[in-house]
């Protein structure tokens, strides 16, 4: 679970009131890891509507003809045993396992293209990579007859934040007869080589989906990475709902061929740290601190330290960058080997790595924009195939705006509409063209419960420190907000307050006078510039807290509450139609006072939900009802039966 501190995060270490990486998904992108939400409304995030998607008879629901899905079988058996995606015509992606072995030819076939005869296939050379506990099981197999048209998979570098809606493509013996099939997921733990999977209830891929495409339900579609595992219980019966993703980003971290088939931006931006940062010397104290911060164990929000270029400091802050992302991050067991465990980040702790330096918080926010695939709700129509620059960063991942680079301008209102849960380094703080606008987008990605790794290489220490400050704070301001949007949520399916309540103290009305103290601290932090009053503030919203904390456990009661009014409802509606049926069954003629006493009783379980006002009188008009049927039947009152 992601962990809530109350101290700061900076060179020295301690904790903070933000979160660090958790298990759990936040399924609230795009209104919003976990908290990496599903990002199904947000700024054209939206779940995606594939052409020619439908439900399959077995609730599974078929997958898009895209012609570049392959099917893979036996050539000794003819069964299905896994699936792949074919890159530049005659390369197939899969896992290793799916294969007999190293040396073992296997059928690929495609399904998706009319007429294509399937073709043998073999794992090419120096592009095996057996599964080890939980890393590699990548393998790029040559098809000897490669299919018309060349088709080949749109790869994706991208963050795959928590919550992201995903679909899950493959093929299997088992699922609508040997054709295709998808299933809706989300993303939930991000941290590894591989990223977990949150099938949809009863979706769970079944065998041979291995090495099928995992695809982004954003617009268009793009190619993540490829289903690796998939888990049933020891009986075999009840599947737990788990599978699991290897991101192109580690794909190409074992594959380094596949890269020229990749799109979309680098974890890392290039020159920033490269595959040698991951074994150079370093401070050792400096280089635990930093992955003690990535790993979420110090959970604070922001993390800002400062460095001398070409120092020791700054070697160890490369360091830290390359361990932490997929593709630069070398072999685990060797690094662990030559350095301290607790020096070493997890793969997969960091989203993005940029560096601001003479770029404006514009431009710093069309790149985060662009590592998790946003795009502008208007936006749709195919990939533009804009090659990467030079620089191996293109914005060529299918997204359209500006000179077909990456999303159109507005970055920063688009990243305003989700939130995040992204881990984001942003290095030369201080040589921003705009450096205090900066401040100000990292603010707006604090409270969009993003963790911030701010590096400055100069400047004023007191600038450096209400920096942090200031962007601390905004993260706080984030998660009370996100705090009362559940509140709200809550609130909505409260009973109605009893009526003797004043209307000031009914809890929509309290949640209303929170948001509104709410706005005023998020307004004096704005209109102070780069000194906003933090102590004064911080103090507002320990009070702010506390009230909410109150109203939350008042909502926790009147749920309580409504549960037994619920059920006190249900008791009284079986007694009512008990002697409903007495009554039509015992009585040869309708007893002429009956009606109407059941007509009372009725209306008053059947209507509204019961509230605290209410649930007394229903249960007399039940009362009167029963006895006036006790009474037709000559039997005596309840409280004198035996």
């Amino acid at each position: 679970m992601r962990q809530i501190g109350t101290g700061l995060g900076d060179d020295g270490g301690g904790t903070g009131d933000g979160s660090g990486r958790g298990n759990a998904p936040r399924m609230d992108r795009g209104s919003g890891r976990s908290g990496r939400s599903g990002r199904s409304g947000g700024a054209g995030r939206g779940a995606g509507d594939r052409r020619g998607r439908g439900r399959g008879s077995s609730g599974e629901m078929p997958a898009a003809r895209d012609p570049w899905r392959v099917r893979i079988r036996s050539p000794r058996s003819g069964e299905v045993i896994g699936s792949g995606v074919l890159l530049g015509g005659d390369t197939v992606l899969t896992c290793a396992h799916v294969l007999p072995g190293r040396d073992a030819p296997v059928t690929v076939e495609f399904p998706e293209i009319e007429g294509a005869a399937g073709s043998p296939a073999t794992v090419r050379e120096g592009c095996w990579h057996p599964a080890r506990e939980d890393r590699a099981d990548l393998a790029l197999l040559t098809v000897h007859s490669p299919p018309p048209g060349r088709p080949s998979a749109p790869l994706v570098r991208a963050a795959p934040a928590a919550g992201l809606s995903v679909e899950l493509c493959g093929y299997s013996e088992a699922v609508m007869q040997g054709r295709g099939a998808a299933f809706g997921a989300t993303v939930s733990r991000t941290f590894g080589e591989r990223v977990q999977l949150n099938p949809a209830q009863a979706h769970l891929p079944r065998h041979g989906f291995s090495g099928g495409p995992v695809l982004d339900m954003g617009r268009p579609t793009g190619v993540l990475g490829i289903t690796v595992t998939a888990y049933l219980d020891r009986a075999g019966a009840a599947p737990l709902m788990l599978a699991h993703m290897i991101p192109v980003d580690t794909v190409i971290r074992y594959l380094p061929e596949v890269k020229r088939w990749a799109r979309g931006r680098h974890g890392v931006e290039p020159g920033l740290a490269t595959t040698a940062s991951a074994t150079q010397r370093v401070d050792a104290d400096y280089a635990a601190r930093l992955a003690r911060w990535l790993s979420g164990r110090d959970p604070a929000p922001v993390y800002a330290t400062e460095i001398t270029p070409g120092s020791v400091r700054e070697r160890t802050v490369q360091r830290a960058l390359a361990l932490a992302d997929r593709e630069l991050s070398p072999d685990r067991p060797v690094v662990v080997s030559s350095a301290p465990p607790e020096t070493i980040p997890p793969v997969g702790s960091l989203d993005l790595a940029v560096h601001a330096a003479g770029r404006t918080a514009e431009e710093v926010a069309r790149r985060i924009a662009e590592r998790v695939r946003l795009r502008a709700p208007e936006e749709d129509g195919p990939p533009d195939r804009t090659p990467d620059r030079p620089d191996g960063e293109g914005g060529g991942d299918g997204s359209r705006g500006s000179g077909g680079n990456g999303p159109a301008a507005g970055a920063r209102e688009l990243l305003r509409g989700l939130r995040l849960s992204l881990t984001v380094a942003v290095l030369g703080m201080n040589r921003a063209a705009t450096p205090a606008e900066l401040v100000e987008l990292c603010g707006e990605l604090a409270e969009r419960d993003c963790r911030l790794l701010l590096v400055w290489d100069g400047g004023s220490t007191a600038a450096r420190r209400a920096a942090r400050e200031s962007v601390r704070l905004r993260h706080r301001i984030g998660r009370i907000t996100a705090r009362l949007r559940e509140l709200d949520t809550r609130i909505e399916h409260l009973p109605p307050p009893a009526a003797a309540d004043p209307p000031d103290t009914a809890p929509r009305a309290v949640a209303a006078q929170l948001w509104v103290d709410l706005a005023a601290y998020h307004g004096a932090h704005r209109t102070a510039g780069g000194r906003p009053p933090v102590a004064q503030l911080h103090r507002a919203l320990d009070r702010l807290s506390g009230r909410i904390g109150a109203l939350e456990e008042r909502i926790r009661a009147a749920q309580d509450t409504a549960g037994r009014l619920r059920a006190r409802r249900a008791e009284l509606r079986r007694e009512l139609d008990t002697y409903r049926q007495l009554a039509a069954g015992l009585l040869h003629a309708e007893h002429i006072g009956l009606h109407p006493l059941y007509e009372a009783a009725r209306e008053a379980l059947y209507g509204p939900p019961l509230g605290p006002d209410t649930a007394g009188a229903a249960a007399e008009a039940v009362a009167r009802y029963t006895a006036a049927v006790r009474r037709a039947l000559g039997w005596p009152p309840a409280e004198e039966a035996p």
